[in-house]
């Protein structure tokens, strides 16, 4: 699998969301992977975030939906069938289009297929030393997700967690992909 790196990714930033979307893809035996690029760090906040009700208060909703991110800061989306992870799919639609925050609260995670990994990483890493990863999952019991913020000092380190704790966070990151 490879996340498209550009100039403006930290290359070790890269690595370990690979390796964390991956480790996650597997352990959910996901049929299909579709990662979204964000343009630059998002914060926790997004995490289970399904819009604005009449323009005003932010509601976040236990049964997950499609984060709204707005269409221009994606970067790119790629999916791939996890059967063959170094060959992309071409999307069937974009996941981030431009319409009314109220209508994304009834746009479920759920409903784009069953066994699905969907992936959301932060971009412009290099220069911003902050990376976010955000993984939601579709399977036979229904969505599921996490997310965990990057801060580069020395080397990259988890400082925030949701819905993951760092010895989940860590298995993820040094479990070792199966051979295909």
């Amino acid at each position: 699998m490879n996340l498209l790196c550009d100039a403006s990714d930290d290359t070790s930033f890269m690595e370990i969301a690979e390796q964390a979307v991956a480790s996650a893809t597997m352990c959910a035996s996901s049929e299909y992977l579709h990662v979204v690029k964000i343009d630059s760090w998002f914060g926790d906040r997004w995490y289970s975030f399904s819009g604005k009700l009449l323009g005003l208060a932010g509601v976040h909703c236990p049964r997950l939906t499609v984060p709204p991110f707005h269409p221009h800061r994606v970067v790119h989306e790629v999916r791939y069938r996890t059967d063959d992870p170094t060959r992309s799919l071409p999307p069937p639609r974009p996941l981030h289009k431009r319409h009314a925050s109220q209508s994304n609260l009834r746009n479920f995670i759920q409903i784009h297929r069953d066994s699905i990994t969907f992936a959301w990483i932060s971009g412009n890493t290099e220069a911003s030393g902050r990376g976010a990863i955000m993984v939601y999952g579709v399977g036979p019991e229904g969505a599921s997700g996490w997310y965990v913020g990057l801060e580069r000092t020395n080397r990259w380190r988890a400082v925030k967690y949701v819905e993951i704790d760092q010895h989940e966070w860590t298995a993820l990151i040094c479990r070792q992909p199966a051979a295909r």
